[in-house]
């Protein structure tokens, strides 16, 4: 199988730029040292440059196989989501992959609908705050 170079060209730099951590790739080599918040910070990291293949070519020189040439990153987000949220559905603590990338505590049973319900308010600044604030509380390391 030959390699094909995705648009980011050095992945620890754009991790370290991004996540602002080193020696957390490559993933099958790091995985067995990460911390909780390390895979998280990771599986988000991946969440943003996800893209589902649409449309390419086949290429049989060297068993080389596809080149993909048109990508949709909103089915690709949709796909990794799906799939991160069934794992998260088997972890020890309730965590999920929200439709922004962000990994969140998942609401205990029964307080679902305090994060969901409308802030009874028309003041946009008072409703950005409020979900702010809900989003800062639900971020996974939170405190």
């Amino acid at each position: 199988m030959c390699f094909v170079s995705g648009k980011v060209t050095d992945l620890e730099l754009e991790i370290l730029l991004k996540i602002g951590k080193q020696e957390l790739w490559p993933i099958e080599d790091q995985i067995w040292h990460y911390t909780e918040d390390d895979l998280f910070d990771i599986v988000e990291f991946l969440y943003q440059h996800v893209s589902k293949p649409i449309d390419g070519t086949h290429h049989d020189f060297a068993n080389c196989g596809m080149h993909w040439e048109t990508f949709n990153v909103s089915e690709g987000r949709k796909g990794l989501r799906i799939k991160i949220n069934e794992l998260l559905l088997l972890y020890e603590r309730p965590f999920e992959l929200s439709e922004a990338g962000e990994i969140l505590q998942r609401p205990k049973h029964g307080f679902e609908q305090i994060f969901d319900t409308d802030i009874p308010s028309g003041d946009e600044k008072v409703k950005a705050r409020v979900n702010s604030a809900v989003l800062q509380y639900r971020r996974h390391g939170s405190t």
